[in-house]
């Protein structure tokens, strides 16, 4: 039989063993994580062009294709947010990474009052 202390974990799962103080077995966990390092932060119009541009290869302006409209809304959203004075953060999370990027890959963002959610995944 093999024995290990601590807390064992590879890629598929973690292993654990929980001495209970009660009946209740749940668990809160609260992180801060700063969304800037996984993004670009976009703070005029001329950089949200260049962005569209490297991501979906045109602007919406410029291309009026049905079955690219949602691009068309998401810019259009961009833009408003950038108008009023505010910033936008474009970027992506990969699991292959960190534990940080699967868990918000995986739940997605929550609400928050420090941001709103223009394209992403909600919880």
């Amino acid at each position: 039989m093999k024995v290990r202390s601590g807390f064992v974990s590879n890629s598929s799962s973690s292993s654990f063993i929980l001495g209970l103080r009660g009946d209740d077995a749940k668990v809160t966990i609260s992180i801060e994580i700063d969304l800037s390092k996984y993004g670009e932060l976009i703070e005029t119009k001329e950089q949200l062009e260049r962005y569209v541009l490297d991501e979906y290869g045109y602007l919406p302006e410029t291309s009026m294709s049905e079955t690219m409209s949602h691009v068309q809304e998401i810019y259009g959203e961009m833009l408003a947010h950038i108008e009023s004075g505010k910033k936008v953060l474009c970027g992506e999370f990969n699991s292959a990474y960190s534990e940080e990027e699967n868990l918000l890959r995986t739940r997605g963002l929550p609400e928050s009052d420090s941001y709103v959610i223009i394209q992403g995944v909600r919880r």
